[in-house]
């Protein structure tokens, strides 16, 4: 699978992005927002799991590479995740490399990838958490024409406290696909 956007060309994972996967997610600030400490086994494990989700069929999970053209390396990823809770309904997350925080690819992707799922995979509903005081991402979310659903109260725990979680979601008939 592939999605060629504006600026970005969205791609399956390959076993030759495990670099630029530990440079973005060893990061300090990638997981500031995100429990747990990952380390070089970890991603070297969710890789793999990428790989593997590609040939399922039905596919449930589609994890991404983000990378800017005329270069094919990994810049971040965009994960779309179908939900348990309905065959119509899927999750939507992003990770970027700081460096290339702030230029609008997070909104670019996520947009592309929204259409995707409404036209290829009839999705009737996208949601997205983050946690509450990550302000890019909930720019992000807005800018793509989420709507605020709610706020889980003290549902992520990180650096010894608890912290709330927001959600976002998006209808069908809310987006105008491309």
């Amino acid at each position: 699978m592939e999605i060629i956007t504006t600026r970005l060309k969205i791609r399956e994972f390959n076993s030759d992005d495990l670099d630029a996967l530990l440079q973005m997610d060893l990061h300090p600030l990638v997981n500031r927002f995100e429990p747990g400490t990952l380390t070089p086994e970890d991603i070297r494990y969710r890789l793999e799991g990428a790989l593997e989700w590609a040939a399922e069929i039905p596919r449930k999970i589609y994890k991404l590479a983000i990378t800017i053209p005329p270069d094919d390396c990994l810049r971040g990823r965009i994960t779309l995740k179908h939900s348990a809770s309905g065959d119509e309904e899927w999750m939507l997350g992003w990770t970027l490399h700081p460096d290339y925080w702030g230029k609008g690819y997070a909104s670019e992707a996520a947009l592309s990838v929204l259409n995707f799922a409404f036209s290829e995979l009839h999705a009737h509903r996208v949601s997205a958490y983050c946690h509450a005081d990550n302000s890019a991402s909930i720019r992000v979310m807005e800018r793509i024409g989420m709507k605020f659903e709610g706020r889980m109260r003290e549902r992520i725990f990180l650096d010894g406290r608890w912290y709330d979680e927001l959600v976002y979601g998006i209808l069908v008939n809310e987006i105008l696909l491309s």
